[in-house]
Formats: structure tokens, C-alpha cells, sequence
């Protein structure tokens, strides 16, 4: 986690809440498919924050399996998890244990993957892969310092807790974020 002030006690900004061995491939996410038991595991983290603890201030979720990484604007989350009133009362009713099982693993088999596989529209979100870079960072090229640099503004606390836009994006008022998507980061599916 990524906290919005100093020290632990500060609320959560960023929830850096499913990292997976490079090697769990199956649990992981695809650009193409998100609906996988890491996405799963995230939404039930994020519907714990909001709904059972009141957190009203989760910028970013992030799905990493070290190399790869999946990145949500909490407020997507928001507009198409929290906001569901349908979602919203079968995570409660699971939570109280008014469904056949309170185990987690039925909450990602029986409420979050039949959800996610509904939903009207696709989950915006940045991907990229770190092994994409490994040539950059042996580099002395110029090209590869820029690109590196866009790694680097995307991973940093500032970025992830909206703290600033970087130069680029401080022009664009469509969306409250700027995605870095370009050179490798890919915003979307």
C-alpha cells in the first residue's frame, strides 16, 4: 500500500493489493482477458475498503506478477464496481454470510468472475511488462532514458496517488489521469 500522508496510520491511497509469482501465469491476468482470479482477488480488496472500512481515498489498484503489471484508476473501480447496487448487495449478503458459502474462493467463482464477465464495458486500465525494458536499461541511447523516464513517472508515488500530472498530460482535461501509453505502456483493451 501506498498511504496519502507519512506514516501506516494515513489512509490508503494506493492498493498494491495482488502480487503473483512470475510463474503463476493462471491466476494472472491478459490485456485481452482481466477476468482472472488476481483481478478477482483485487475486487474483493477493493469492495473490503469501500463498503466494510468507508475508504473513500484509493487512487490507484495495481495486479503485478513482478514483470507484469495491470494498473486501475480507482475511479473505474468506482463507477462500475462500487456503484452497482447489484454487486454492491451480493458482496454484503456474502460478507454476512447469507449465501451458501462465506469462502473467498466463492466470492471470486460465484460473484466477482460471473460480474466481471457481464459487465456492459471494458475496464480501462495500463498494462506494460518490465522484460519490455530490459534493453532500455543496458542502453545509453537517449530514446531509451525517455522511455525509462515514463516507467519511472508511472511507478512513482506521486503518480499513483494523483499528486501531479506529468508535463503531457497537464494539458489534457478529458480524464483526471493521464495514462502513459505509449512506447510499450498500453492504456485499455
Amino acid at each position: 500500500m501506498i498511504h496519502t500522508g507519512a506514516t501506516t496510520k494515513t489512509k490508503a491511497g494506493v492498493l498494491l493489493l495482488e502480487v503473483k509469482r512470475p510463474t503463476n501465469k493462471a491466476d494472472m491476468p491478459s490485456p485481452e482477458n482481466l477476468n482472472a482470479k488476481a483481478v478477482h482477488e483485487l475486487l474483493l480488496y477493493y469492495m473490503r475498503e469501500r463498503v466494510q472500512d468507508k475508504t473513500h481515498d484509493l487512487r490507484h489498484l495495481i495486479v503485478t506478477s513482478v514483470h507484469e503489471w495491470f494498473v486501475f484508476d480507482a475511479l473505474e473501480f468506482n463507477r462500475l464496481f462500487y456503484r452497482n447496487t447489484q454487486l454492491k448487495k451480493a458482496f454484503t449478503d456474502w460478507q454476512e454470510g447469507r449465501k451458501v458459502s462465506t469462502s473467498t474462493d466463492f466470492f471470486y467463482k460465484e460473484i466477482a468472475a460471473p460480474f466481471i464477465a457481464q459487465l456492459p464495458e471494458q475496464i480501462t486500465f495500463t498494462h506494460f511488462n518490465l522484460k519490455d525494458y530490459k534493453d532500455a536499461l543496458y542502453s545509453d541511447r537517449l530514446e531509451s532514458i525517455a522511455v525509462l523516464e515514463e516507467l519511472y513517472i508511472l511507478l512513482s508515488p506521486g503518480y499513483l496517488l494523483k499528486e501531479f500530472l506529468s508535463d503531457e498530460c497537464q494539458g489534457e482535461m478529458s480524464s483526471p489521469v493521464c495514462y502513459a501509453n505509449s512506447r510499450g505502456l498500453r492504456e485499455g483493451f
